[in-house]
């Protein structure tokens, strides 16, 4: 079960790096190691550090402390995704100083035809408007809890959106789910490890067995590599 965000190695699953808060190469590498992928596309299991596909960003809670640099770089060039990265507007941090780092990310993505791993809370007007200035590649929210006509809204601007056990678990579940294109769905864990029970949630709201539900996961990260290619 393809588990699109993650900040534990787990099997088929893309790993993230915090970059400049989490860990050092050396750690990363051994995270990387430990994946086992499907190779769905060729990515997942791959060699990437020696091991499975991976995505690096700068968090925008670390926006003000960590740079863009050529490290940075370096690791993008080997990474599947850009980030995770974005806005977040109750973290404290200003959100000039969010954007600039963000922006950077964009054009590094641009630059290196990747999609990203996006964080967004209570920034989703701005996030659009942004989106329908950039030419990179598809972009994921990650955790999104947006409206639904925010969802039907930047489904049209080569955006998917992907859902974890706490989306699942809130009052308007049922609505985002069922909102978001079937073809723009994926899934993932975060910071917890159980993808299985993500998927069979998800599919007793959508009215799908577990394995279809699988199926169409796969398919969509297939078709997003091949529209990123």
């Amino acid at each position: 079960m393809l588990n699109i965000h993650t900040h534990n190695a787990l099997p088929d699953a893309i790993y993230n790096i915090r970059y400049g808060k989490q860990g050092d190469v050396q750690g990363w590498s051994l995270a990387i190691d430990n994946i086992v992928g499907r190779s769905y596309d060729g990515r997942i299991g791959r060699e990437c550090f020696g091991g499975g596909a991976f995505s690096v960003g700068v968090h925008p809670w670390d926006s003000a402390a960590v740079a863009v640099d050529d490290a940075f770089v370096s690791l993008a060039e080997k990474a599947s995704f850009i980030g995770e990265c974005g806005l977040d507007k109750p973290c404290g941090i200003p959100i000039y100083v969010q954007q600039s780092i963000f922006e950077q990310q964009i054009v590094l993505a641009e630059k290196l035809h990747k999609p990203m791993i996006i964080h967004c809370v209570g920034m989703y007007g701005r996030l659009l408007d942004m989106r329908k200035k950039s030419s990179s590649p598809t972009w994921v929210v990650h955790g999104c809890y947006a409206s639904k006509e925010w969802i039907r809204e930047a489904a049209k601007y080569d955006m998917a959106f992907s859902l974890g056990m706490r989306e699942l678990c809130r009052p308007r579940a049922n609505e985002i789910l069922t909102n978001i294109p079937i073809s723009r769905l994926f899934f993932e864990t975060d910071e917890a490890d159980n993808i299985a029970e993500v998927y069979s949630f998800a599919a007793q709201l959508l009215g799908m067995t577990v394995t279809a539900l699988d199926a169409q996961i796969v398919q969509n990260y297939q078709q997003l590599l091949c529209r990123d290619a």
